[in-house]
């Protein structure tokens, strides 16, 4: 009796079987590498943003970017909200969440280097205008890295690729606020308070930014400063569903005390001295962000450092403030580090 060839039903079952294994334990380990591609590109990105930040210090005496700088003030370097400038209707006020002067004479600051998409053609239409009076609708919140041409323009987010157009890499780290005594114009670093850009949304906590797909997280805390304001930053693995986390943006940190500029008026200079303060630092930090799914922090050890030390004026030491705090947090999930 012949035996007819080909392969018997429990033989097919067998190979489909081996089969599906193989796929079961290969598909994870192509998503890891996949990640890991990301995220070392991510990583290099990141270098080549610090890098322009390095060639902006280069064009200013060795200082950084710090607080955004109004381009149509009356001074170099100005900061944002000059009372004497917005006076007579000629307050520009887009984009809508341009910080806006609170009680008269008292500065606002906002953060001076933002990702993002940059359109650099209306930083140069602003220029050209050289005076107060232009449209109601001009820009005048400026990336310093692009005003400086330190930086054309920032690389795209490899985490939001393929998904319609290619969506640049974001500072996630902003801060508006007046912490300014008007009477002594001294700056009260305890109550300055940041916020996140972050792509998750929960009612209640967060509110609509001005970036599209992203949102602004505050932190939980209100009031007086309790500690742990920011703890919800990190990936999903570090915490609950309800964690905020940025995949593939950056965190520009400035150390907005370490500026050579003082929050007095110098009569002998032009202008309003109030307002350059923190537009240039000798100090800052930056990070980058990788996979939602990371499940160790390399930088737990200076994380710890960090929290045990805070910042020099801030406060006492270790974290006792909301900035020191917002800082802390942006260790969870990073896969890029460095701090001058």
């Amino acid at each position: 009796m012949t035996r007819k060839s080909g392969f018997t039903l429990v033989e097919m079952l067998v190979v489909i079987g081996i089969i599906g294994i193989l796929i079961a334990v290969m598909v994870p380990q192509v998503d890891r590498v996949r990640i890991k591609a990301k995220e070392s590109a991510t990583i290099s990105q990141a270098q080549g943003i610090e890098l322009a930040i390095q060639n902006f210090a280069a064009n200013h005496n060795g200082l950084y970017p710090g607080s955004a700088i109004d381009i149509m003030a009356p001074i170099p370097e100005h900061g944002l909200g000059d009372p004497a400038f917005v006076a007579g209707g000629n307050n520009l006020v887009a984009p809508p969440n341009l910080p806006q002067q609170g009680a008269p004479g008292v500065p606002r600051f906002s953060s001076g280097v933002l990702g993002g998409t940059i359109n650099l053609g209306a930083v140069k239409t602003v220029r050209d205008i050289g005076s107060a009076v232009g449209p109601d609708n001009t820009p005048r919140w400026f990336d310093r890295l692009v005003l400086d041409n330190s930086l054309s323009s920032y690389p795209t987010n490899q985490f939001k690729k393929g998904a319609g157009a290619e969506v640049p890499m974001y500072n996630i780290f902003r801060y508006e606020g007046e912490s300014i005594d008007p009477q002594s114009y001294s700056v009260s670093l305890t109550n300055f308070r940041p916020y996140f850009l972050v792509s998750n949304n929960n009612a209640g906590v967060l509110t609509p930014g001005n970036d599209p797909g992203r949102v602004r997280y505050y932190g939980r805390g209100g009031g007086t400063f309790t500690g742990a304001e920011y703890s919800d930053f990190g990936p999903n693995i570090l915490g609950t569903d309800d964690n905020y986390f940025a995949e593939g943006d950056f965190a520009y940190v400035p150390i907005i005390n370490k500026t050579p500029f003082s929050l007095g008026d110098d009569p002998n200079t032009p202008g309003n001295d109030r307002y350059r303060w923190s537009t240039l630092v000798d100090g800052y930090i930056f990070f980058a962000y990788g996979s939602s799914e990371r499940k160790e922090s390399p930088y737990a050890e200076e994380q710890q450092k960090f929290f045990s030390e805070g910042l020099p004026g801030f406060g006492n030491a270790g974290v006792d403030t909301r900035y020191e705090d917002a800082i802390y947090n942006l260790f969870n999930g990073a896969i890029y580090y460095s701090r001058k």
